[in-house]
This record gives C-alpha cells, structure tokens and sequence, in this order.
C-alpha cells in the first residue's frame, strides 16, 4: 500500500500542547516519557502480528543511488520487514513491513530549497536569522531551517514526492534489522553526528560524517537538524498501527519529529525516539528531507544547465559502497614525559590545533610541553566511498549489472521548471526561473555544481596528558634557622640548634643554680661569684 499525500484541512485547529515553539534556548521537541534503554532492543517482544510483505528482491540493490530534480541524490530502501520501536511508553518495538521507496540521502540544504524558492513556488524561512544563512554562500549544503511543517511539506510536493512517514523514516535510520543509531549499536560521538553542543556547536554541511550513515547510505539520521515527519503524532498509535505500511494518524495536532539536533545529548539520539511539534513551529534546529515513492525519468536535457545541489563524490558511476566499509577512527596517545604522540587508526589526519602539537609526517601528531592539554584533533576516513548518481540521467540509477542506466527517456515529460522542446525531442530551462549558481569551493563538471568531497567525520577533543613518565625529583629543603635563633627562641635557657633536621631543642630549666658559666647562671636568676678560693667563679 502506497502513501497518499496528507492535507490539512482548511478548518483545522492547531493546538499548542506543551509549548513546543522557538525559544531563545533550544530545547529538544517534546518527547513522551521514555524507559531508559541502555542496551540494544535485541530479543525484546515482537509477538505483533508478522507482516506477509515479501522481500522486494526484483528492484536495485539498498543505497542504490539516483540524482533527483532539484539536485539531491536518492537512494532506495527495498521493501521488507524491520524492527521499529524501543521500548518507550509511546514506542513499543513491534514489526513493520514497508513497499519500497526512495529518500534523500540527505536533509534539503539551503542550496536545494532555493531551487524551489527561485521557481516561486516555496515561501523563503521564517526565521530571521536563518533566513540569513539561507542566502549566506558558505552554507549552501547545511539544512535549511525555520521553516514549518506546511513550508516542508510544500517542497516535497514541488519534487514530485512527500514527507516520510516516520516508519519510513525509521526504517531508513536503522536498517532491516533495527539499529540503535544510523552506524549500528556503538555509542555516539563526534566523528558519528554533529550532537552534544560541543561537537561543533552549529549546523554543518548534511555530507561532513559519513562514518555515521546508516545501511542504506542515507546521511545525517542523527544530529545537525531534527526532521519533520509527514504523521500526525499519537502516543498510543503503534499499539493499533497496522503491520504493513502504516500511515500514521488519520488526524492530530500535533506532527511527528524524528531524528536529533547539534544541540542535544546522547539519550536524544537513538534512532527509535518520537517527539512532536506544534505544525506551524520553525527552528534553527529542524529541517526535514523528502520521500519519492515511484521516481521516473524524464527526457534528455536539450542544454544541461546547472543542477542546483548535486552532491558530488570520487565514486561517479562506481559500485555502490559497502555501508560499512569505512570503520570509525580511533586515536591512540602514547605519552612520554613532556613528550606524546598521537597515533591515527582507521583515518587519516586531518588537523591538530592546541597543546602545542604538530603533525608529525607519519600520519599521527607530536605533543610537547609540561602538565595536561587539550587538543582538537580532525582526522578523515582512508578508504570511504559512496556512490552518486553516476552519469545517468534525472529519474534514473546505474544498473551495475548491466553497466547501464535504467529507465530510458520518456518523451513529453520535464521535471519542473523546464518545458519539453516537441521539434528536438528534449527538454529546455524555462527562461524566466533563476537557478542558483555554483557556491564556494565547487567545480563546474557536465554542467553541474560539484562540491568538493567531504570525507571527514569530524573532530574531536582529546586530552593530552604529558606528565606521564616523567621521573620524580625531591626539592632541596631550605632551612631558614641558626644556632643563634634557636639559642634566642628558648629564651633564659638557651636551645640545641640541629642543622641536618632544621630542628631546636630547647634546653630544660636547670635545678638549684648549677650552671657552669656566668651568662647562664644569670640568666637562671643566680649569681656569678668571684673569690680568692673560685678564682674562676661559681654559681649559687
């Protein structure tokens, strides 16, 4: 069963729950109440009733790629079964059996949005300040954000295709046999997603980790931007959801959100949590990407012009990557006293700021200095690839089989915004639609923007500690007293001064006057007497 397009009513009214809207500080979409899961949803209860969809083994492979009309890049999800849910009060894991589809491999950036902007048929974001970014150069391929559900749901409409549904969208996330995350079940981190607040503390472009994609090569799941969903949100749907292409609610007031956001932590990023938003809210954090159900190809172009948003890679019309090919990096600091060396594994190194460290031309860096610093360490991945588009035409994907693209032209049939040439059998740019240009950093190539590959999965901050190993030293005690302070500090009796220990025994009042010298029989209250029979003198 195939998604039908949702629309909202004309008399609907939107209701604000829990007052979900922008606010200076970020909050995360409202969630329901959520059980702690700390370990993979492996062996829980899926007694729901087993969907008979069969395994679509007749269509492309998964992640099979397919460039779309406003410049973004496709890949299919087979139909079949998978785990959906976590054990949540509003998300019990169940099975679910979905048709085939294709989805964006990333959210729609700024670039691909103003293609819609420029053709006049979508409303530019309300956010003042994305606004903003939407027109900034530099950010071309970071999402686009502040705008609404309807704002999200029109762009879909306008490339031919629709929001997700959020099994749809969770299926894309988890893979067939339902992940934790996008990458599988390892903890999250900063060359996975850009999350935490201090990953990178601001939106990046939708193509910067590729170490996080999921199974069907689909980017950015998790972190940069939460994503709208095309479903109503209703905590207690899944307990009557149907086991084979659900469509969610048939009405609400609120519409599902999926995925998480640069600003959120780790509990927000499992791929199986629902949260919900008002439709009518917009956030810097919250973007969305589109699903194309049945893509079609269209006749040739007469003249190729630029295709706003082509993602480019190394891999132009190869074989579609193994998802797991690339393994996440890992660094590994050897430290020796005032000296450390951090070894790359699984990468390459990027960049290493801080702490007074240098690459050190054997693929790793070299710290110097004394105590503990911290250092902002970018490293790359060494052997990913994944695929584009290839050379094949819009609407279509490279059967690598049989080393063709499938689909064939269909004459008479224009993606929007070109109008088909009868006399040359092809398809022409409508004159009065102003099409974005190629941004910073991108290459002409066949008459498309081509942005430099980004194949580093980010950066992270490692602590270097270069104390370790270093041998202990005693400090030589300085001792600040004498035989003549120690004699003074006893007072009457005088004191025993000992240099080796720094240390002043003071003498012990004598009994009766005893002394031996005239200064201390003095100094005892006695006295000193001289006569013809103690020539030397005595004490009494």
């Amino acid at each position: 069963m195939k998604r039908s397009n949702i629309l909202l009513s004309a008399g609907l009214v939107i209701v604000f729950l829990l007052a979900c809207g922008w606010q200076t500080t970020i909050p995360s979409p409202q969630a329901a109440t959520q059980q702690a899961v700390t370990e993979p949803p492996v062996g829980l209860n899926t007694s729901t009733e087993a969907s008979t969809l069969p395994i679509d083994l007749s269509g492309p492979p998964p992640g099979t790629p397919m460039i779309w009309v406003d410049g973004s890049i496709l890949v299919h999800v087979p139909g079949s079964e998978f785990i959906m849910g976590g054990e949540g009060t509003d998300n019990p894991v169940h099975k679910v059996g979905l048709s085939s589809f294709w989805i964006y491999r990333t959210k729609v950036t700024n670039r691909m949005y103003a293609y819609c902007v420029a053709a006049g048929k979508c409303a530019p974001p309300k956010d003042p300040d994305m606004l903003k970014d939407f027109n900034d150069a530099a950010l071309r391929d970071v999402p686009v954000a502040g705008v609404d559900w309807e704002q999200s749901d029109v762009y879909c409409k306008f490339v031919e295709g629709r929001l997700p549904t959020e099994a749809e969208w969770e299926k894309t996330a988890r893979g067939p046999d339902g992940n934790i995350y996008p990458w599988g079940d390892a903890a999250p981190g900063c060359t996975l997603l850009n999350f935490n607040g201090d990953c990178v503390g601001k939106k990046t472009k939708v193509f910067d980790y590729p170490t996080g994609r999921s199974f069907y090569t689909a980017l950015d799941m998790a972190g940069n931007a939460f994503e709208w969903t095309g479903d109503w949100y209703d905590p207690n749907y899944y307990g009557a959801s149907p086991v084979a292409d659900p469509l969610g609610p048939a009405t609400g007031t609120v519409r599902t959100v999926r995925g998480s956001s640069y600003q959120v932590g780790q509990t927000d990023v499992p791929s199986y949590r629902r949260f919900f938003l008002d439709p009518k809210t917009y956030r810097p954090d919250l973007g969305f990407r589109c699903v194309v159900e049945d893509p079609h190809p269209f006749a040739p172009m007469c003249v190729q012009i630029l295709v706003p948003g082509k993602m480019g890679d190394e891999n132009l019309g190869g074989q579609p990557a193994d998802p797991g090919s690339c393994q996440t990096p890992v660094i590994t600091i050897d430290g020796k006293c005032s000296n450390a060396t951090g070894v790359v594994t699984n990468g390459v190194l990027s960049s290493v700021d801080g702490g007074n460290c240098q690459p050190n031309g054997n693929g790793g860096f070299s710290c110097s200095g004394t105590g503990s610093t911290t250092v902002k360490v970018c490293i790359q991945c060494d052997n990913l690839t994944y695929p584009s588009g290839g050379n094949c035409g819009i609407g279509q994907y490279l059967n690598t089989v049989a080393n063709s693209c499938d689909g064939g032209g269909q004459p008479g049939q224009c993606p929007f915004g070109f109008t088909f040439d009868n006399a040359n059998q092809c398809c022409t740019a409508d004159s009065d639609i102003s099409y974005p240009g190629c941004g910073s950093g991108e290459t002409l190539e066949n008459n498309q923007c081509i942005p430099g590959v980004s194949k580093n999965p980010g950066c992270d901050y490692i602590t270097v500690d270069l104390s370790q190993g270093c041998p202990v030293t005693k400090t030589p005690v300085v001792c600040s007293m004498s035989a003549v302070s120690c004699d003074a500090s006893c007072g009457s009796y005088g004191g025993k001064f000992s240099p080796a220990s720094c240390s002043c025994d003071c003498n012990p009042p004598p009994t009766g006057c005893s002394y031996g010298d005239a200064a201390s029989c003095k100094r005892g209250g006695c006295s000193w007497i001289v006569d013809t029979a103690h020539p030397g003198g005595f004490c009494q």
